[in-house]
């Protein structure tokens, strides 16, 4: 029962007196640290690696891809839309022409922000580099700016189809709440990701969130 992200399956399972096997359990901690005793050396080194740095990165994607959907969505619905009363083509307007534009170009520039933080990461992580504090603080600030320009750029698109927006079927409006759903979650959250960034800028001491 949520406004977005709807049958993502996100939930707590208890099983009662249920056996489960040693090799089947990691703690928490074990999982945080990337010291994983039952996790094969051969395997890839995401399942290793500190999450340190790392945490965070798989919401990146979703909302990346929510954002581009949006925007296809809204490409798709103006091409073809003809205004009830005034009878005119959306798509010939310098208004609607001006916002798409803008909204593309946010979105682009949250996908390239991440794909460079994801290579970086990629690379340190085959290579067994430790992210450091100062770098987390980063990651975490951009993927808070990314999350913003996504959920802006489709904003934007909403409110610029009028009423027709309001409705939940609308497939512009369907992109719009599962970013804004995903948006919220505390990983992302720019409050405590960019007051770490200030903090770091001007010297003082200052935590990543994740």
């Amino acid at each position: 029962h949520v406004v977005g992200m709807k049958a993502t399956g996100s939930k707590d399972i208890i099983c009662d007196n249920v056996f489960v096997p040693d090799h089947r359990l990691m703690k928490t901690s074990d999982i945080w640290s990337g010291d994983c005793l039952n996790i094969n050396v051969d395997e890839s080194f995401i399942f290793q690696c500190d999450l340190n740095g790392y945490y965070g990165t798989g919401l990146i994607g979703p909302i990346i891809g929510a954002a581009e959907g949006g925007i296809h969505a809204y490409i798709n619905e103006t091409k073809r839309r003809i205004g009830s009363m005034t009878k005119d083509k959306p798509s010939e307007n310098n208004a609607v022409q001006i916002r798409l534009g803008e909204s593309i170009a946010e979105v682009k520039s949250a996908r390239t922000m991440m794909e460079l933080q994801f290579d970086f990461l990629r690379h340190c992580g085959e290579n067994n580099l430790k992210i450091t504090q100062e770098q987390s603080i980063e990651f975490n600030r951009d993927r808070s700016i990314a999350t913003r320009l996504c959920l802006d750029a489709v904003e934007r698109l909403v409110k610029q189809m009028g009423a027709m927006g309001l409705y939940e079927t609308n497939s512009v409006q369907l992109f719009y709440q599962d970013l804004k759903a995903a948006s919220m979650q505390i990983a992302l959250n720019p409050d405590r990701n960019f007051q770490a960034a200030g903090k770091m800028a001007l010297g003082l001491d200052a935590m990543p969130s994740f």
